[in-house]
């Protein structure tokens, strides 16, 4: 999209556009677990106390995010100065995804250190994903980043609502979190075939 004057049509007729939505309403979510539901998973499903010793397990896993954002950062520079920039970005998301997708061995863990170290691998992978796919929203319409970001924010956060609600009742339900994660897989899925199949440099403003 390269006109002076863009559009809110442009934007909606825009693959990249509904690239960008499509990761950012099966990533985002995933952040409000963590905030949300995290606490109580860890109570109920490893039968740890509501006390310090929680906070100091969720000190941890909030640090692991933390340490995703920094080391993202580095990881898309080593590999910028090798290939393009989208290039750079899809090889951290890629192995962003694989770290998220430890995910899905959390049932199987008996022990709760064993557990830590999986959610600690899935925090800091969605937190390098976020910080590249952030990125992508100045890349879609250059002269229209704010509207971008608002009309993806509308949509990440609409999604995210519905599922916080509807997290409660599949665990209710389910009588557990099993079908959580392995709905969490599935958004992560969706979204990295987003990434490959409507982000691409034709539809990108990338310089």
């Amino acid at each position: 999209m390269t006109a002076e004057r863009v559009s809110l049509a442009d934007i909606f007729r825009s693959p990249a556009f509904w690239g960008v939505t499509l990761i950012g309403v099966g990533i985002i979510p995933r952040w409000y677990f963590i905030s949300q539901w995290l606490p109580s998973y860890l109570t109920q499903a490893w039968q740890m106390p509501y006390d310090q010793t929680l906070g100091n397990k969720l000190t941890i896993i909030y640090f692991a995010q933390d340490l995703g954002l920094w080391v993202s950062g580095a990881w898309y520079g080593g590999w910028q100065k090798r290939v393009s920039i989208l290039r750079s970005r899809k090889i951290v998301i890629v192995g962003s995804y694989l770290l998220m997708m430890s995910i899905l061995f959390l049932p199987q863990i008996t022990s709760v250190t064993s557990g830590l170290v999986l959610l600690c691998a899935y925090v800091f992978g969605l937190a390098a994903w976020q910080a590249n796919q952030q990125a992508f929203k100045q890349d879609i319409a250059a002269r229209r980043v704010a509207t971008v970001a608002a009309l993806v924010g509308f949509a990440e956060t609409g999604f995210s609502a519905f599922l916080v609600q509807k997290v409660g009742e599949i665990t209710q339900q389910s009588g557990g979190y099993n079908a959580i994660f392995g709905l969490l897989a599935v958004f992560f899925t969706v979204s990295l075939a987003a990434l490959f199949f409507l982000l691409r440099p034709k539809w990108l403003e990338i310089k």
